[in-house]
């Protein structure tokens, strides 16, 4: 079989390859986008519940905490009050001595804590803890037994200048060695004046630990409170989009939308918003806690992106396997049906040839038998006739004979190959012709 033929064989191959192949490109390029907006929306979605969960627990812990102060307000001065104070604070310590609250107290009109105020170092039946328990806990809380701030006038100051206050929640206030807030409840006479508040002062960190962190993992997450004081950053993303949530004037108008929302009895403000960090775009979905905090999440919009990918890339494996497996079908398939023609084509040359040996070397036969018959019958006598014949028609069909003899030997060998010569009736006749090209000589 010649050789343009082979390559169109494998070029139309080729051809009907890629024409099975176009409609996986297609789908794998169509599923890539919906895969994707798909893993997307899924990963926010869980982000987003995520967000919720967390702006509900800081809820809880809010409005625990004014809801037990101010049922402590409400019985001040009718019984003992350390007693009081501790009854209140056994429901924030967990079996083993640990606590989100650092302690409870009552705070006085000059801002200085009464005597009654208890530190979180009791257990969960309101019984000291051992001396053991407290020496492991204060390896990590070395402030557990003397846990206040230097003075709560801030707190005096804020239920003084609003006469209807009845509640309040600082922003972070830094202690040495963490950051804390304290949320109060205040206790007024018939004519409004401030008389005392009942105060539950958190350590952010056993905040995080307690209850942010569990709902949090592997989130770029921050909080911030409404000073802008960043009390959680997970990560250096977070902390850039903290500080650019609050550069930008973002904080204050969450805190407003906040407040609205708490108004309308919302949790907060529900939103996201998207940032120009140094690592690139960013997409950042935060919610509120009423006015006091905000807590965010932000992820990389190439990280976004990325959603989808290892199922995306488990599809694109199988599309080129499946491609591979295709190419190689059709590969072997080409190549056999290219070995069976060119098998059936030689067969077909060699039949050809041999009835062009055939014909050859019996019209050799025919030229001798013809020149001895002659001779032989005596129809030819003259010597120097006979030699002339002997040595012209006789000495060439011989010649002829031998050379196709050759022929036949330099085929076997595999140094010549037949070249077709055309026809003649109706046998299709061929030559031999050497492996180099050129023409043989006889």
């Amino acid at each position: 079989m010649s050789e343009s033929r082979s390559w169109q064989r494998w070029f139309f191959f080729l051809l009907v390859t890629v024409i099975l192949a176009a409609p996986l490109v297609v789908t794998y390029v169509l599923l890539a986008r919906d895969l994707r907006a798909a893993a997307r929306a899924r990963h926010l979605r869980q982000i987003n519940n995520q967000l919720n969960q967390l702006q509900e627990q800081l809820n809880d812990v809010k409005w625990d905490a004014l809801a037990d102060t101010y049922d402590d307000t409400l019985h001040l001065g009718q019984g003992d009050e350390a007693e009081l104070l501790r009854q209140t604070l056994m429901w924030y310590v967990y079996p083993d001595g640990h606590s989100f609250v650092e302690g409870i107290a009552v705070v006085n009109p000059d801002g200085s804590l009464r005597p009654s105020r208890q530190a979180a170092v009791i257990d969960d039946e309101g019984q000291p803890l051992d001396p053991q328990r407290l020496a492991r806990l204060k390896r990590d809380h070395p402030w557990l037994e003397h846990p206040w701030l230097p003075d709560y006038r801030f707190l005096a100051r804020a239920f003084q200048k609003d006469r209807e206050r009845e509640f309040y929640v600082s922003p972070l206030l830094r202690a040495p060695g963490r950051l804390v807030f304290v949320v109060a409840s205040a206790r007024r006479d018939q004519d409004g004046s401030f008389q005392a508040a009942v105060m539950l002062q958190h350590s952010m960190a056993d905040l995080w630990k307690n209850i942010i962190a569990p709902a949090a993992a592997g989130l770029n997450l921050w909080l911030m409170d409404r000073r802008g004081t960043v009390g959680i950053a997970t990560s250096p993303l977070a902390r850039a989009s903290a500080r650019e949530f609050r550069a930008t004037g973002a904080l204050e108008r969450v805190l407003q939308k906040g407040k609205a929302a708490r108004a309308h009895g919302d949790y907060g403000a529900v939103g996201s918003r998207t940032q120009k960090l140094g690592a690139g775009e960013a997409l950042l979905s935060y919610r509120s806690e009423g006015d006091s905090f905000v807590v965010g999440v932000v992820e990389s919009k190439r990280t976004l992106g990325a959603q989808g990918q290892a199922t995306l890339t488990a599809f694109g494996g199988v599309a080129v396997l499946s491609l591979v497996l295709l190419a190689l079908a059709g590969a072997v398939y080409t190549l056999a049906s290219l070995r069976r023609e060119r098998t059936s084509v030689e067969k077909a040359t060699l039949r050809r040839y041999a009835g062009t040996v055939s014909h050859q070397v019996r019209n050799h036969l025919l030229t001798l038998r013809g020149s001895l018959e002659l001779i032989a019958q005596g129809r030819v006598q003259d010597r120097e006739r006979i030699e002339q014949m002997l040595s012209g028609p006789c000495q060439e069909a011989l010649e002829g004979i031998q050379q196709t003899v050759e022929e036949l030997e330099a085929l076997s060998r595999g140094e010549v190959d037949l070249e077709y010569d055309g026809q003649m009736g109706g046998s299709t006749m061929y030559r031999i012709r050497p492996r180099d090209g050129k023409d043989d000589e006889a």
